[in-house]
């Protein structure tokens, strides 16, 4: 349990924390967490999102940042590679070495309605019951670095500045 907030009211403190379990090996991971106590928009559980057009394999690449707030919340992000099923049966992708890749990454999140009361000017949406859903497929060990995913975005679509789908250029350096 971690202490996120704290602050003097009436003479007293008031403690806030916020407790989570974050699983993650290589590219596959799941999150979740709560926040016990009422607290400002910022400081609630706000899922990463991405303005750029990088990939980034920690954040929702088509959410954009400070889209969605919640203090109870689960995430999941996925990534399958295919090791060249597809590219392997053509005679010059082999000889390339590219492989494919597919990823799935949801969240859903809620908030109470302390939360939301507390939290009432500020700008932001609430996931509600269908959670947020991205995926994408790709093309990954090109010049034995770089990759390019394809990410479409499957629920959320009206929101302001959404992103619907996106092509992310990713670099990956191993040694």
């Amino acid at each position: 349990m971690e202490e996120i907030f704290s602050q003097r009211a009436r003479g007293g403190r008031k403690n806030k924390h916020k407790t989570a379990i974050y699983i993650f090996r290589g590219y596959d991971g799941v999150s979740a967490g709560k926040i016990f106590g009422t607290i400002p928009y910022l400081l609630l559980n706000i899922p990463v999102g991405n303005e750029y057009y990088v990939s980034s394999r920690y954040a929702f690449n088509t959410m954009t940042p400070y889209e969605f707030a919640a203090d109870r919340y689960v995430g999941l992000h996925t990534k399958l590679s295919l090791g060249g099923a597809l590219f392997d049966k053509i005679p010059f992708l082999q000889q390339l070495g590219w492989r494919e890749t597919i990823s799935f990454n949801a969240y859903w999140g809620d908030m109470t309605q302390e939360n939301k009361d507390y939290n009432r000017k500020s700008n932001f949406n609430q996931i509600g019951s269908t959670p947020f859903m991205e995926a994408a497929i790709g093309i990954d060990n090109i010049f034995h670095m770089i990759s390019i995913d394809y990410y479409r975005r499957f629920t959320h679509l009206n929101n302001p500045y959404a992103k619907d789908y996106g092509i992310y250029i990713g670099l990956h350096l191993s040694f």
